[in-house]
């Protein structure tokens, strides 16, 4: 499979492709997500306390 010497490389070869397009493909999803601001973070922080 592949021209590799078994099932279980080429497995290998095939998860490690398939994770990285995952990675891009969620990486472009989730480009211009906006994550918690630094007042919100200060605010929750502080009601912690």
């Amino acid at each position: 499979m592949l021209g590799m010497g078994s099932v279980e490389m080429a497995l290998a070869y095939l998860l490690c492709l398939a994770a990285s397009a995952f990675c891009v493909g969620y990486g472009i999803l989730h480009w211009n997500d906006k994550g918690k601001t630094v007042e919100q973070t200060i605010l929750v922080s502080k009601e912690e306390k």
